[in-house]
C-alpha cells in the first residue's frame, strides 16, 4: 500500500478539472512547475472493468483504452483488458489503492469529491529526483472512477438529452491514465484532453495534437519501439530524494476546474461551457 500523504511537499495531487483547467501540474515552490508523469512498468498494463457494467459499458471501456494505442499506430500495446472486478462501493478514495488496475461506476460516490465531477483519475507512484530539475512522476498504480450517482451517461455515438457519453469520457480519462494533463493551447474540438466535456461533446479517439504528445511522453518516433520500452533516458533515477504521491485528476460538469494536493486547493480555473459544444 502507498502512503497517502498530507502535506505539499509530500503530494497527494488532487487535480480537480470541472469543465476547465490549464495542462500545469502546481507543485510546492521548492519542485518542477510541471514534472512530468509516465509509467516506467512494462507495458500492457494489465487493466480491469467493473463487473457492474452492461456489456456495452464495458466494450466502451476497452474502445476507449485502444484509441490510444490507435492513436500511435499500435507503436505500443499499452492496456490488456483481462477481465472484470468487483465493484467498489467505498466513500473513500484510499479504498482503490490495492493491486489491481481498475476502470469503475459508483453509485455511492466518493467523500470529499464534488458531486459535479463526471469521473476521476487517481494515479500513485512516486516524485523521482524529489525537488531537482529532473524530477519526474513515476506513476505505480492507477484507477478510474466514473460517477453514475450524480450523471447519466450514454454508450450510442449519437448525444441523448440528459446524458454525457461515456466513450469521450473514458478516452480522457485514460489520457490522464497514461500521465498526460490538460491540453488548452488548442480548442475544444482539437484535443480529447481539453478540460472541458459537455453534454453534446463527441470526441471518441485522441486527437493529432493528443497522440504527438504520447508519442513524445514514451519515445515513440518514425519507427516502431520495442512494447513496454520508454526510450527517453532522461527519466532516469539520479539517486535523489525520492517521495510517494498520490494523484487525483477530475473532470467535473460546470466548467470549474480546481487543483488539489492532499486535499489543499493550489489552483482554481473556470472555462466557458460554450466552448465543449463540439
Amino acid at each position: 500500500m502507498k502512503t497517502l500523504f498530507i502535506l505539499l511537499m509530500t503530494p497527494i495531487l488532487l487535480v480537480s478539472c470541472k469543465q476547465g483547467v490549464n495542462d500545469s501540474l502546481q507543485t510546492s515552490p521548492a519542485r518542477s512547475a510541471n514534472p512530468d508523469a509516465l509509467w516506467q512498468a512494462s507495458f500492457p498494463l494489465t487493466v480491469y472493468t467493473d463487473n457492474t457494467f452492461s456489456g456495452a459499458e464495458q466494450s466502451v471501456v476497452t474502445d476507449s483504452g485502444e484509441s490510444w494505442e490507435t492513436s500511435i499506430s499500435n507503436d505500443i500495446n499499452f492496456f490488456n483488458f483481462a477481465g472484470t472486478a468487483s465493484n467498489k462501493s467505498s466513500e473513500s478514495m484510499n479504498n482503490f489503492d490495492d493491486t489491481t488496475l481498475g476502470i469503475y461506476k459508483s453509485t455511492t460516490w466518493n467523500a470529499g469529491i464534488s458531486s459535479s465531477v463526471l469521473a476521476v483519475t487517481q494515479l500513485l507512484g512516486r516524485i523521482v529526483n524529489s525537488g531537482t530539475s529532473s524530477e519526474f512522476l513515476r506513476i505505480e498504480h492507477a484507477d478510474i472512477v466514473v460517477n453514475y450517482r450524480d450523471h447519466d451517461f450514454s454508450t450510442t455515438a449519437t448525444p441523448e438529452s440528459g446524458k454525457y457519453d461515456l466513450e469521450t469520457v473514458l478516452v480522457h480519462e485514460f489520457g490522464h491514465f497514461l500521465g498526460l494533463y490538460h491540453t488548452t493551447s488548442v480548442s475544444s474540438s482539437q484535443t480529447a484532453m481539453y478540460p472541458s466535456i459537455s453534454q453534446f461533446t463527441v470526441k471518441r479517439e485522441p486527437k493529432t495534437i493528443d497522440a504527438t504528445n504520447i508519442a513524445s511522453k514514451y519515445g515513440v518516433s518514425s519507427g516502431s519501439i520495442a512494447a513496454g520500452e520508454v526510450s527517453r533516458r532522461q527519466y532516469e533515477d539520479l539517486g535523489y530524494e525520492t517521495e510517494e504521491f498520490s494523484m487525483q485528476l477530475e473532470l467535473h460538469a460546470d466548467g470549474n476546474c480546481v487543483h488539489k494536493v492532499n486535499g489543499v486547493e493550489i489552483d482554481h480555473h473556470q472555462v466557458d461551457l460554450a466552448s465543449a459544444r463540439h
